[in-house]
């Protein structure tokens, strides 16, 4: 299927001009005609694709296809398991998927290809899925170290050790799936947090925002973007379909899963990108273009249930670079507390985030609150720049420590995926010494002769830099996890928080 069969432009503007816009260009011209094989054929005529291997993984093609046909059978199972994977798979909506491939009469091969084509199928009956057992054994086989067929022990050698990799496999998972948990929940990660993100990004670009749809189907609601703000306009591919109609914009990827109608906006999308280089040029501006509309001080009047005194919050950006320059960790700090006059009375951390992500009122100020607000806040700056000080000390020692031991596990790791290189580089040159060394390196010509000496003599030069690595690679994985200086940190922005009765009485 060529791009221009398509019914929508899908080249981006200029790209044809520079490299990086021609490489963005074919990434574009992929995801239309995907998006067009993957529309309801009464919607797009193409209903053909032709691809390589680059598209045996991560696709889902089960939309309305449910003929596969094999140009060629791979040697590898797991690659003939992973194409049949794009149309059989979850959601796909015909009863039978069909896959094909050719078959080469005369063709030495032939016989081999057949008992592949047997374990794949075999293998997915009893399994329902192909595993590594079979392609290394074909790989092998292929290589001619091994037979085809393995002893009872062999098999469940193999099977053992691959059991216990799958333990290992599910126990890394839950832990990043852990870690992920974590990072949404320092970071605020939430659907309505990004959606807040971009609706008010496009609002300090002087843009009308978010549009919100209601879905009666699904029960909740999507959200257009019928405009884009001319510096955003590379985005429009991303937010329309195959045709050129809008999709509706979801942040909940539960809402996202099986439609066609809409996109899932995510930290990577080149939306929430765009929105956060707009708030990210407010954040560092002094206010000099017309396009920087972010205020550094600003105040908020809560419910009385809410908060009975007057409170006052610091936002602060704390910053780690190590002794190379790089940035090592970054969070956000809050500091404040309950406003007495001219003193400030600490509030513990959890009290403070919990009084920052509380939805409030900005009406106008008395002009009695007003002045006293400004006549405090030299006594205030003093005593929240004491606190912060302080914060950022006890950051420091937990950091280090932190850090410290990220570079002690990364060294390890480091060290022990040497370790194994080196063994299986051990281990090939033992095999080329012994499978193709005396007699039967006599039956090749010169030119295959030297190859298999260069090929030798570059595996053990690497054996040897490898473990001359092993000494200095965790050495210089630690030296990474050195801080330069002391941890920064730098103000972003102050929050007075004020009761609404106090607000109201407007003393």
């Amino acid at each position: 299927v060529e791009p221009e069969q398509i019914t929508t432009p899908s080249r981006v503007p200029g790209a044809e001009n520079d490299a990086t816009g021609t490489v963005r260009g074919r990434w574009v011209d992929r995801e239309r005609i995907k998006a067009a094989f993957r529309a309801p054929p009464d919607e797009n005529p193409v209903r053909i694709l032709v691809a390589t291997d680059a598209a045996s993984e991560g696709l889902n093609l089960q939309d309305h296809c449910r003929y596969l046909i094999h140009w060629e059978i791979p040697w590898n199972p797991n690659k003939m398991e992973q194409r049949n994977g794009r149309v059989d798979r979850h959601g796909q909506k015909a009863q039978d998927v069909f896959c094909h491939h050719f078959v080469y009469q005369g063709w030495e091969d032939q016989q081999f290809l057949d008992v592949v084509v047997d374990k794949v199928r075999t293998q997915r009956a009893d399994l329902g899925s192909v595993g590594d057992v079979i392609a290394a054994q074909v790989e092998q086989a292929l290589r001619g170290e091994r037979a085809f067929i393995q002893s009872p022990d062999d098999r469940r050698r193999r099977l053992r050790d691959e059991i216990r990799s799958e333990v290992v496999t599910q126990d890394r998972i839950r832990a990043l799936q852990h870690e992920l948990s974590r990072a949404r929940r320092v970071w605020h990660l939430y659907p309505d947090t990004l959606r807040l993100v971009l609706d008010e990004a496009l609002h300090l670009v002087n843009h009308p925002g978010l549009e919100p749809v209601e879905d009666p189907d699904r029960a909740s609601t999507g959200w257009l973007l019928r405009s884009l703000p001319d510096a955003w306009a590379e985005c429009r591919p991303f937010i329309t379909d195959a045709r050129g109609r809008l999709l509706k914009l979801v942040f909940d990827e539960q809402l996202a899963r099986d439609r066609k109608d809409a996109t899932l906006i995510h930290l990577d999308h080149p939306l929430m990108k765009r929105a956060l280089a707009v708030f990210r040029a407010n954040l560092w501006s002094v206010g000099l273009h017309e396009s920087h509309q972010l205020a550094r001080v600003s105040y908020r009047v809560l419910a009385d249930r809410e908060l009975d005194r007057p409170a006052v919050l610091l936002v602060s950006r704390l910053v780690a670079i190590s002794r190379l320059g790089h940035k090592l960790h970054e969070e956000l700090l809050v500091t404040g507390g309950e406003i007495q006059e001219e003193s400030i009375r600490p509030l513990e951390p959890d009290r403070l985030q919990e009084l920052l992500d509380l939805d409030g009122q900005h009406p106008p100020l008395p002009s009695g609150i007003a002045q006293l607000l400004r006549r405090f806040f030299p006594a205030h700056e003093r005593q929240l720049g004491s606190a912060l000080e302080g914060q950022v000390k006890e950051r420091d020692k937990e950091l280090r420590s932190q850090l410290r031991r990220r570079g002690t596990e990364e060294a390890g790791q480091v060290r022990a995926l040497i370790d194994e290189r080196v063994k299986e580089i051990e281990k090939r040159i033992k095999t080329m010494e012994k499978g193709m060394g005396g007699f039967q390196l006599e039956l090749f010509d010169t030119v295959e002769r030297d190859q298999f000496q260069r090929d030798l003599s570059w595996l053990k030069g690497r054996s040897e830099q490898l473990t001359r690595e092993r000494e200095t690679e965790p050495v210089a994985v630690k030296e990474r996890y050195v801080l330069r200086d002391d941890p920064r940190a730098f103000p972003l922005c102050l929050l007075y928080l004020l009761p609404e009765s106090l607000v109201g009485g407007g003393r």
